[in-house]
């Protein structure tokens, strides 16, 4: 017997002996782990009897094996004397219950093996057969990104002693005035936020129309040019040339519409080369796949980060990206994917995460057109899983629009005024502060 093969018969001895592992164990290894199909057959079996509320043992498991209709052909993998519930029984004499991380990590990483052999064999076909290298390390950098391995030495379990000095820290560096973070550069925003915190999913919403994509571009705007910080921007609804000519728009204060068409009066065109020369020096990297999923998200900022470092990823916007799951039949579920994808992100890379969100159509039927945070279309996960929420609402001035911060997990929510210069498609601060934080805090 293979030294996979004897992990996946010890685990399942181990479970079918304490059968009260198999909570834990199933987050590690699923039925496609198992590389002898007969033992995926009862590690479904124990999947079904947990869901049931049913205690796991060697009968109860022989006993659901032959509701599916798989015991009369259920055997040992190079041993078929036993089969049956007799295999069954043969097998839980394998495996210490105490032993069972173990053995399940070492099933993982033989499962991993396999999808790595199976994969990298085809690459080399592929290679070999003409297929464009780009195309084939796209193909890679998906694979590999939902490999997903499980340690028992997780770099995340410390102390707790290791948290308190790194509270420490962060107030210390406040307290002298470092910024904790990335500011957004709209001082009253500033106020009420702090600033974008590492590490934490900031959503701003709104209707079509009301200006998100020209927030975001603003605050990637400032975080780049200003703080000279790295901006990873994933723009899943513009090309890249479309957000290029909307930065250039609001650096050189010119008319976008002009831009398009390429009526510049002769006064505008220093401007606007000048702008070209200043946005092509600013250190934001633009990813425009339209059909991008969490997944690959998830992998550029890796890449992003590992060659110059990353202090911001903005989302434009976050219905638009796909989960990268199959058979999601609703898309509240596959919208909900991406927002738990983005929340673990921002702590796996530890930077902010700025994305836009549509808003549903219900804020058009209030007299007032203010949003609610139960107007976050097609998922309550989008409210449940950001740090902070912000609508963007119309006021009775079309140049102004009101930054309502409406769910803050640390801190106060609140309302300020910016100016919103249209032509520009760019956010300015107002010249009149209006921030009075409310006294309520969402924890």
């Amino acid at each position: 017997m293979t030294p996979g093969r004897s992990n996946e018969v010890a685990l399942l001895g181990a479970v079918m002996r304490d059968g009260s592992i198999y909570e834990q164990a199933r987050e590690i290894v699923q039925v496609e782990s198992f590389g002898w199909h007969a033992y995926g057959w009862a590690w479904e079996a124990c999947e079904s009897l947990h869901e049931q509320g049913i205690r796991i043992d060697t009968i109860t498991v022989a006993d659901e094996l032959e509701r599916m209709g798989k015991l009369a052909e259920f055997c040992m993998d190079g041993d078929k004397t036993f089969s049956g519930r007799a295999a069954l029984s043969k097998i839980r004499e394998s495996g210490e219950p105490r032993s069972f991380l173990s053995y399940a990590e070492n099933v993982q990483d033989m499962a991993a093996k396999r999808k790595l052999d199976t994969f990298l064999t085809k690459c080399v076909y592929w290679a070999k057969n003409g297929r464009r290298a780009k195309d084939i390390m796209q193909d890679v950098t998906k694979e590999l990104s939902e490999i997903t391995l499980y340690s028992a030495q997780d770099e995340y379990t410390v102390p707790l002693s290791t948290a308190v000095s790194e509270a420490y820290d962060w107030t210390d560096a406040a307290s002298q005035g470092k910024i904790v973070g990335v500011n957004t550069g709209f001082k009253d925003l500033d106020n009420i936020l702090g600033s974008l915190y590492s590490g934490n999913v900031y959503l701003v919403a709104g209707r079509p129309g009301r200006g998100k994509t020209a927030f975001l571009l603003s605050i990637a705007r400032h975080v780049g040019k200003m703080l000279k910080k790295r901006v990873g921007l994933f723009s899943l609804e513009m090309g890249r040339a479309q957000v290029a000519q909307r930065l250039i728009a609001q650096e050189g204060e010119v008319d976008l519409n002009r831009i398009l068409r390429g009526a510049l009066t002769p006064a505008e065109w220093p401007c606007y080369t000048h702008a070209v020369e200043q946005v092509a020096s600013w250190p934001i990297i633009v990813n425009d796949l339209s059909s991008i999923n969490i997944n690959q998200i998830r992998q550029t900022a890796r890449k992003i980060k590992a060659s110059g470092g990353l202090d911001l990823i903005a989302v434009d916007y976050i219905q638009l990206a796909e989960s990268g799951e199959k058979n999601r039949e609703r898309r509240e579920l596959d919208v909900s994917a991406v927002s738990r994808g983005l929340k673990y992100l921002a702590r796996e890379v530890n930077v902010p995460i700025l994305a836009a969100a549509q808003l549903s159509r219900a804020v058009e039927q209030r007299a007032d057109k203010k949003a609610q945070l139960s107007d976050l279309r097609e998922s309550g996960s989008l409210e449940q899983d950001a740090y902070c929420v912000m609508f963007i609402n119309e006021t009775d001035q079309s140049d102004v629009r009101q930054i309502e911060v409406a769910k803050h997990r640390n801190g106060p929510t609140g309302e300020c005024s910016l100016i919103y210069r249209g032509p520009f498609t760019r956010f300015d601060n107002a010249a009149i502060r209006s921030f009075e934080p409310r006294k309520d805090i969402d924890v």
